[in-house]
């Protein structure tokens, strides 16, 4: 299970536990405060662990996982073991609403995905399954920034593979294709889409799904989405944010997410939630 961060703004590291809330004891000043599994810790708060079979882990902001090792009697944690004084770093409430958003769909999520994953597989073998669609299309459509060349990825569900994928432009000028795609992602590399109307067309062995696409140059992002950002976490914040202007705008932010995955490995559960149609809301 990955930890994310809580809404609290100066929350840095999170802890993990394996074991029921009972078996850990954590004291902040004088007080004890309710153990809860994804938690943010501060400097100075003492954990101890009551029962031999239970463990704790801390979680970075950035995913980073350490087990915690505490003598008999427990500890109180610095600030070097926490990745440095949380009170100095101060995140955006951006960042903290996306936080609160992606929270929600770790854990069960995943599980669940995986799940739903196998059973639609099962049911292709026999012939059935769930029909063709495109998730991501489920805000009226697709909105891509154009202008620059970069890999376009995209993704559907159910259907009876293997797939055929394909990008045209308005005139049914096919800008690139695939056939015999035995999954539900592709990556169209190095294309190069000037502003316009084009179309993304899917079929399996059934049926064809057509879905809009409209080019934008980068001053029609929207104004708060521009800005770039060297921040990791931010960037993920700002396509999350981008998800909500609707109009198609999670198609870029699916674009942008997935650049950020390989290193942030928070990214991947948005990516699966763009994946499933699964929006954030203004």
């Amino acid at each position: 299970m990955m930890i994310l961060m809580t809404g609290a703004a100066e929350a840095a590291t999170y802890l993990k536990i394996d074991a029921a809330a009972d078996a850990y004891v954590l004291i902040r000043g004088d007080k004890p405060v309710n153990v809860q599994d994804g938690m943010y810790l501060k400097p100075g708060d003492h954990l101890e662990i009551k029962k031999t079979d239970a463990h704790a882990s801390l979680v970075s902001a950035t995913g980073k996982l350490t087990a915690l090792e505490l003598p008999p009697g427990g500890k109180s944690l610095s600030a070097a073991e926490l990745g440095g004084d949380p009170s100095n770093e101060k995140l955006s409430q951006t960042w903290n609403w996306a936080s609160d958003w992606l929270l929600q769909r770790v854990g069960v999520k995943p599980e669940e995905a995986d799940n739903k994953r196998v059973v639609q597989a099962a049911s292709r073998a026999v012939g059935g399954g769930e029909p063709l669609a495109v998730p991501l299309a489920n805000q009226g459509g697709l909105r891509l920034k154009g202008g620059t060349k970069r890999a376009i990825h995209v993704a559907w569900s159910g259907g009876k593979g293997p797939f055929s994928v394909s990008l045209k432009s308005d005139d049914q000028t096919i800008r690139g294709e695939a056939h015999e795609v035995e999954g539900h992602q592709y990556a169209f590399e190095s294309l190069m889409l000037k502003p316009g109307s084009y179309s993304l067309d899917v079929k399996d062995q059934i049926e064809t799904i057509q879905v809009p696409l409209v080019v934008v140059s980068q001053g029609d992002l929207p104004e708060k989405e521009t800005p770039a950002t060297r921040n990791e976490q931010e960037a993920l914040a700002n396509s999350i944010q981008l998800a909500t202007r609707q109009q198609g705008w999670a198609f870029e932010a699916y674009q942008q997410a997935i650049l950020l995955e390989p290193r942030l490995p928070f990214a991947k559960v948005f990516v699966d939630a763009l994946e499933a149609g699964d929006f954030p809301t203004p």
